[in-house]
């Protein structure tokens, strides 16, 4: 899980270097973005450090380094958490390992899952992504979130 701890810290310095903006004039939005050695796919506020979700992959790999700024019930580092992930009837699960980002003072969930077509289908839908943490439960809308991930799409490969 080394690689997926690199991924946090790409999230926290992807946080770090956009510049603030009003938040409250603007929303959340999916945003892609590509690198030298891979691509991402972001879940946030542009131009801003609010960042709720983030699937990074290294180019040609099939495998999503996946972070999720949530911090459960009784949450502690190196805790032991299942995400689901679920778009329509199709979901995904994704084990994961939180810890928290002193510097932003964020607990987020790191993991990994390989990206095949069902998963690219809920990270690329038009409707909402539902995000479940135990009892907990949040929805991303996801419109935009398909050329968005134009980038994340054409590095990574799909199984």
């Amino acid at each position: 899980m080394g690689k997926v701890t690199l991924k946090a810290s790409f999230f926290a310095v992807l946080a770090m270097v956009v510049l603030p903006t009003d938040l409250a004039a603007q929303e959340r939005t999916s945003i892609g973005h590509s690198y030298e050695d891979g691509a991402a796919l972001v879940y946030g506020v542009p131009d801003s450090r609010d960042m709720t979700l983030s699937f990074d992959c290294a180019t040609n790999s099939d495998t999503l380094a996946f972070v999720y700024a949530f911090e459960p019930q009784n949450a502690s580092d190196g805790m032991k958490v299942e995400v689901l992930l679920r778009s329509g009837d199709v979901a995904v699960p994704v084990a994961t390992v939180g810890s928290r980002l002193e510097m932003d003072d964020i607990f987020v969930l790191e993991g990994e899952l390989k990206f095949d077509s069902r998963t690219a289908g809920i990270i690329t839908s038009a409707g909402f992504l539902q995000i479940s943490v135990g009892e907990q439960s949040e929805g991303i809308p996801l419109a935009g979130s398909r050329a968005a991930a134009t980038s994340l799409l054409d590095a990574c490969i799909q199984s």
